[in-house]
């Protein structure tokens, strides 16, 4: 019975003490940090092209460290069961720019959703293992990146 709200007051003492006048949230670093869940994928045709398979993959790209950051590219390795890749693809700047997000940034302490489009030269079945990787740089230089495992298509 006393442990709960000591537990809540000392969660609430560093909370307090982890932010100043100049910051209501998270306190600024000196790197970003980023989390990517893959929140959505398709597999579809492109019309009018023959052999090629296209993936849309949304992503939900949150940075909590205080400091903006900018996709560089996000590669997609459709996997076999041991992790080896059968197929890549990969999307640019340029690419998740032109796309519905707008742009490839992500500001400070903020969640983006960003609809990225593959092309694969081989077909590509919904049920299938994808690897994604993401690389990033941040607004002081900063380069890193992050990989998550999803299915494509569910």
């Amino acid at each position: 019975m006393f442990m709960r709200p000591l537990l809540v007051s000392f969660a609430a003492a560093l909370f307090i003490s982890g932010c100043d006048e100049g910051s209501p949230t998270t306190p600024a670093s000196d790197q970003a940090r980023i989390s990517l869940v893959v929140s959505t994928s398709d597999v579809a045709a492109p019309v009018g092209a023959t052999g090629v398979t296209g993936v849309v993959v949304a992503f939900r790209v949150s940075e909590s460290g205080g400091v903006g950051v900018r996709m560089d590219f996000v590669r997609l390795d459709v996997v076999d069961e041991m992790g080896q890749a059968q197929a890549t693809a990969e999307s640019g700047a340029d690419v998740i720019s032109a796309g519905p997000a707008g742009d490839n940034r992500i500001d400070a302490n903020a969640t983006e959703s960003v609809p990225v489009g593959f092309l694969f030269g081989e077909p590509v079945a919904a049920g299938a293992h994808g690897r994604v990787t993401a690389r990033f740089t941040d607004d002081n230089g900063n380069r890193s990146s992050i990989e998550t495992h999803f299915t494509i298509g569910q």
